[in-house]
């Protein structure tokens, strides 16, 4: 096998396999962008919705339901619509995604509120793994996570 690694050909159908990912991830990230674009277009321009849903939250939230989406991902498809309509003048290129448009949202510091506690809570999760899986070593890695974290 590590004669594999050194020969050409293998780099380069790495860099090759590693370059298709890259832009497929890219890619299926701009998409979303896009798709949340049109979603919040649809329901801004529609008259009837807009007749019907001054004030009325439970609209949204039926929408939502209805379309197999969280009422929160919808609100913000039409935030997203309403603070840029055109995507022309978007002020971001392809490398964006979908969170961080969320937070230039008037709502998105719940988002990266949410987030955050995400991530501290799988963090948690995986440090009580990672000492119930080396009980021996507890003190040291509680150590070396503090001088980390300090």
């Amino acid at each position: 096998m590590n004669e594999l690694i050194t020969q050409e050909w293998y780099q380069s159908l790495i860099d090759d396999c590693h370059a298709i990912v890259t832009e497929a991830v890219h890619n299926s990230r701009w998409e979303l962008i896009v798709g949340y674009h049109a979603l919040g277009k649809r329901i801004v321009t529609d008259e009837e919705y807009q007749r019907h849903s001054h004030g009325n939250g439970k609209l949204c939230k039926a929408l939502a339901e209805d379309i197999g989406q969280s009422e929160r991902t919808v609100y913000y498809a039409v935030q997203f619509y309403e603070k840029f309509p055109n995507p022309e003048l978007w002020p971001f290129d392809k490398n964006m995604s979908w969170t961080k448009i969320v937070a230039l949202l008037p709502d998105g510091r719940w988002t990266e509120a949410r987030t955050f506690k995400q991530r501290l809570s799988s963090f948690e999760t995986s440090l009580t793994n990672i000492l119930n899986k080396y009980p021996d070593n507890r003190d040291e890695i509680v150590a070396a996570i503090w001088r980390v974290i300090g």
